[in-house]
């Protein structure tokens, strides 16, 4: 392996032939892509000063995410360490840190668009996690973790240590039947999967074993892994038909609800949009719509009222009420401000400077 010339904090096998980034560039970012190769890589905080350990860490490992200032203890001293294989198909990392907490912003993931889900198990330690339009998680040891990089999340890490791996987010979405549900409900259908033992049991044997394999044999692995987790996946409840012999709505709505919340400002989006988006048929959407006692349609105006709602309380003064209601989609202004009053009980100019 290669270290970082004057620093033993990290070490690589490859050249700028194979990959262009490297640890002595800082976190990785999209626009260095990917290996060409299998490659590996191993980098600890051991040879930073105690004081700068902190920030060495979260300015060359935490990519794409917005680690909090440090603490008195971070500031004191903090220990992590990581191991990584790096393949053109995807990613598998085993990790100890101590507790470690940030966030994910809107910017970063537009700027990180595309990224691959991760797929992990917690050996020791907590993990909590909230993530825009789901509700709150923990895992604790023996736990496994999904993470979808596409919405904005707030993370907080206790002293801990994991295994985990990256998918191809077009393959998971294929997995579940062409939409991708909030992490609580994809966890949730994993454990009724037929091939969850399985998939558990080979997470557990890469956290044991895997950093004892060498790099091709890491990389076989991590191919065979993948494809027991989109599997695993295929088969899980969310994939189960319900009793009337139809898909279980559940998931579509909740993926749904994220893309609504997304596209709030473009008054063109509507069912058509939803389903082409969610790769379903506007009949599945419907149903799953209907399963909540909600149409599409209705959905969609309730959510467009609310967002209005609140930026009427919150927005600058400057913002016209009119400005405001475009950018939750509404054009027409005269219908815009009949649909508030018959939803609030109250106008638009009234809620504003009441």
């Amino acid at each position: 392996m290669t270290a970082n010339k004057g620093d033993k904090s990290a070490y690589w096998d490859w050249t700028p032939e194979i990959w262009r980034w490297n640890p002595k560039l800082g976190c990785w970012s999209p626009e260095y892509g990917g290996p060409s190769a299998n490659v590996s890589l191993e980098i600890s905080t051991a040879g930073q000063n105690p004081a700068e350990a902190y920030d060495y860490w979260r300015e060359t490992v935490l990519h794409g995410w917005d680690a909090d200032s440090p603490d008195t203890n971070q500031r004191r001293g903090f220990s992590a360490r990581a191991s990584a294989l790096f393949t053109p198909r995807g990613n598998l990392f085993w990790y100890r840190s101590d507790a470690v907490s940030g966030r994910r912003t809107e910017r970063q993931c537009r700027l990180y668009e595309g990224e691959p889900i991760n797929l992990g198990l917690v050996l020791a330690g907590k993990r909590h996690h909230e993530q825009a339009g789901d509700r709150a998680q923990s895992a604790g040891p023996g736990e496994l973790i999904f993470y979808d990089p596409a919405y904005p999340s707030r993370t907080a890490w206790e002293e801990h240590s994991g295994v985990h791996l990256t998918l191809e987010r077009e393959s998971v979405r294929k997995a579940l039947g062409g939409y991708l549900p909030p992490p609580s409900q994809v966890i949730a259908g994993l454990r009724h999967s037929r091939l969850y033992p399985f998939l558990y049991a080979q997470l557990q044997l890469l956290a044991q074993y895997g950093g004892r394999l060498a790099s091709h044999e890491r990389a076989l692995v991590l191919e065979q892994t993948q494809d027991l987790a989109l599997a695993a996946l295929g088969s899980s409840a969310l994939d189960e038909p319900d009793g009337a012999g139809h898909r279980n709505g559940n998931g579509l709505f909740l993926a749904a609800q994220h893309l609504v919340q997304q596209q709030l400002a473009n008054p063109e989006f509507n069912a058509r949009a939803i389903a082409r988006h969610l790769s379903c048929s506007r009949a599945s959407l419907y149903r799953a719509f209907a399963q909540q006692g909600l149409t599409v349609a209705g959905y969609l105006r309730d959510a467009r009222l609310q967002r209005v709602h609140q930026l009427l309380q919150s927005a600058p003064p400057h913002l016209t009420i009119a400005e405001i209601a475009a950018r939750c989609g509404f054009l027409d202004s005269a219908s815009f401000s009949r649909l508030f009053r018959h939803h609030f009980g109250i106008s638009p100019r009234e809620l504003r400077h009441g």
